[in-house]
């Protein structure tokens, strides 16, 4: 019941636990009582966020002409492997399971560094402009979309044009 209503993860704060077996019944993601400390609701919910956000530990993810093994922690480019730090995997990682959706800079964040971490959203930008280098002649484009975050682009041709807008 609640799948038909969000694809957003739910977590139901308070109620008896019997009224929380009939939240989980109905589709709710997790249950936590009403006297538990809000470190442990804001530890849940980012766990909640984070699963929702990355995909099986063993899935191959195919971008374009780029796979990136997730179990082995690899990508490629066709034959040739990507030489990325465990930060660029995860932030490849993020963007190509969300390729051509637009993601802000504190979606990535909470996606692709750990539960916890405390800087400034500004570290993304870094790590993409890394990543960016890693991509040249890949066939993908992070795009910059001004005021919202970034949008990973597959560059295509049709009549002799990219099928993604211009950064």
């Amino acid at each position: 019941m609640v799948r038909r209503v969000t694809a957003s993860p739910t977590l139901v704060v308070g109620g008896t636990p019997s009224e929380a077996v009939t939240c989980l019944e109905l589709g709710a993601d997790s249950w936590l009582p009403a006297d538990a400390p809000v470190r442990l609701i804001a530890a849940q919910l980012r766990r909640l966020l984070q699963a929702r956000s990355l995909p099986a530990l063993s899935a191959m993810i195919r971008v374009g002409r780029v796979v990136l093994d997730a179990e082995a922690r690899r990508a490629r480019i066709g034959l040739r492997e990507l030489e990325l730090s465990p930060r660029e995997f995860d932030l490849l990682r993020v963007l190509s399971v969300n390729a051509g959706k637009a993601l802000s800079r504190d979606r990535i964040l909470g996606a692709a560094w750990q539960a916890g971490f405390v800087g400034e959203p500004k570290t993304v930008d870094v790590h993409i402009a890394w990543l960016r280098q890693k991509l040249d002649g890949s066939g993908l484009r992070v795009t910059t979309l001004r005021g919202v975050g970034y949008r990973l682009d597959v560059l295509g041709t049709m009549n002799g044009e990219t099928t993604a807008p211009p950064r």
